[in-house]
């Protein structure tokens, strides 16, 4: 299978670049950029391309996380959202269903092969979802 191009935002700087350091060696995937400022993201994704945006969904407020990745889907035909999040909130689970994220994981549970085995579901239409 062909690496899945990705693109990561989170509107902590630190931790987005750090992610984006982290897998840039990946053999698995194809982390082609990161961002933390969602209108300047915005721009980079639609000249990018990518299939695949891993997004923080509080940005830094849940309405601006889920806002980014609706303007994000409407910009690039096809977008899977692995949605990332700190919190466990409990409309969490339907606003995965009624915003047709692809995959969530939770934030304490981020790693390369957590990445890589939500990519890999999302490729074959499955929706993922972290332990936590």
């Amino acid at each position: 299978m062909k690496k899945p191009k990705i693109y990561i935002i989170d509107n902590e700087k630190f931790y987005a670049e750090s992610l984006f350091h982290k897998l840039q060696n990946s053999k698995f995937l194809d982390v082609i950029d990161w961002g933390f400022n969602p209108k300047l993201a915005l721009e980079d994704i639609k000249e990018k391309q990518p299939q695949i945006l891993l997004s923080d969904l509080r940005m830094p407020h849940r309405e601006n996380g889920y806002k980014f990745i609706n303007d994000a889907r409407k910009n690039i035909i096809g977008l899977k959202v692995i949605a990332m999040t700190h919190d466990i909130y409990p409309s969490l689970l339907s606003d995965l269903e009624t915003h047709q994220w692809d995959a969530l994981i939770h934030k304490e549970d981020i790693s390369e092969d957590e990445i890589i085995k939500a990519s890999a579901a999302i490729q074959n239409d499955q929706k993922y979802f972290s332990k936590t």
